[in-house]
């Protein structure tokens, strides 16, 4: 019989994550979602990394506990919420490992294969808009460049479109800048 941890529940069931940084139950119900800056100074990247899940706050919306509560009760299981201080263990730990294997010679396509396993959006039909009195333009999404811009096909060819300063609207599939 396998053990299974109130942290694999939430990784099982936060399988989606929203580009570039929303966490998501489903495609519907937002998490969390993680901001990162860096610097450079010399040959030395600085990177500050900011997160924010919903662990035990019901409204208004649902939190990571209603989501293992839904689990214990589809599955005859009798888990435990998770408390703030294991989760964030749990999310440091896991941090550690990605930020190693970021350091590795293969970092960031390794990174990237693991995002593509829970990110939402391989072959979404969405629409990009480039300016404010501009008409959206059709396309599929294709994927993100080493940089983590959106890659996004287009009849007119490849769109590139930067994870800050947009506006992603999944609910009508759209991108646009923020005005």
């Amino acid at each position: 019989m396998s053990f299974i941890s109130t942290f694999e529940v939430f990784i099982i069931f936060v399988n989606r994550i929203k580009w570039p940084n929303d966490v998501y139950y489903g495609r519907e119900v937002k998490l969390g979602g993680t901001m990162t800056t860096a610097d450079c100074i010399g040959e030395d990247v600085m990177v500050e990394i900011g997160t924010g899940v919903n662990i035990a706050n019901s409204v208004p919306t649902t939190c990571v506990n209603d989501i293992i509560s839904e689990y214990n009760k589809n599955n005859g299981t009798t888990l435990a919420p998770i408390s703030v201080e294991k989760f964030l263990a749990r999310y440091c730990s896991h941090l550690e490992r990605i930020l190693e294997m970021l350091d590795d010679d293969a970092g960031v396509e390794s990174f990237l294969e693991l995002y593509y396993q829970y990110w939402m959006h391989s072959g979404e039909e969405i629409k990009v808009k480039s300016s404010e009195d501009g008409s959206p333009v059709q396309g599929t999404i294709s994927g993100l460049d080493s940089s983590g811009w959106l890659l996004v096909d287009t009849p007119g060819g490849r769109v590139r479109v930067a994870p800050d300063g947009n506006t992603f609207d999944i609910m009508s599939g759209l991108i646009a800048p923020k005005f």
